[in-house]
């Protein structure tokens, strides 16, 4: 049994992540509750995380059924909360191999060139999926991975406007996403690390819809360091 396994309490009712993964027969079924585990842990941190099947190309031009996670991830930047669109696949080796992470840019954002951890298809690279260890790593803490890096170093900002100048954030509107306005500085790891080769793209994907957030993993640690911050 798998670290954590059976520590949460199901209902009788089978959730769409579950039945999703039960109908996929790439994943092997001695795996499958680590799966399901591991989905709905991230699903009640990021709670607008949604599950759906989803095409995934490999590099041999074969194409993989997968369980993928669309949405976005808040991110603390300066103080402030963003949201950044993302797509989280579940591989079939899952959870010896690590998930692939994309951010999904909406058509008036732009992914930052030259980012430390997002290469220029979305995908993103980072020491912990590097390191992954099948009975540690999880969901839940990759994605909270991706905030506190991104939160140094946002991965996407507003494209121009027509006229030139940059859009403004929507701090607290409801009807859309919120994202940097400007591509900020880089932000240089401690650690460097290589890029593993990429393993697949994917077919006719769905940007997610706007959508509000809570964060329930280290959210209010964030947002009072950012707080301190400001103050200073």
């Amino acid at each position: 049994m798998y670290p954590g396994m059976g520590s949460r309490q199901r209902g009788a009712s089978v959730s769409p992540s579950d039945a999703i993964v039960d109908g996929l027969p790439c994943y092997a079924h001695h795996v499958k509750p680590r799966i399901k585990m591991d989905v709905s842990n991230l699903m009640f941190s990021v709670v607008t995380l949604r599950p759906e099947r989803g095409e995934l190309v490999n590099n041999d031009g074969s194409v993989d059924t997968l369980l993928k996670l669309s949405g976005t991830i808040p991110i603390f930047y300066k103080g402030t909360q963003y949201n950044i669109p993302m797509d989280v696949w579940v591989t079939k080796a899952y959870p010896n191999s690590p998930p692939l992470l994309y951010v999904t840019p909406t058509k008036d954002m732009a992914i930052k060139p030259g980012h430390q951890n997002v290469d220029t298809s979305g995908q993103v690279y980072m020491p912990y999926l590097n390191q992954w260890s099948p009975g540690v790593s999880n969901l839940a803490e990759v994605i909270a991975h991706c905030a506190k890096s991104f939160g140094f170093d946002p991965p996407v900002y507003a494209k121009p406007s027509n006229g030139g100048a940059r859009q403004q954030p929507a701090q607290n509107a409801t009807s859309r996403m919120p994202y940097p306005t400007s591509s900020p500085p880089s932000y240089n790891a401690a650690n460097s690390y290589q890029r593993p080769p990429s393993y697949g793209r994917a077919v006719n994907d769905a940007k997610p819809p706007p959508c509000v957030w809570r964060w329930r993993v280290c959210a209010n640690a964030l947002s009072k360091r950012g707080e301190r911050g400001r103050d200073e």
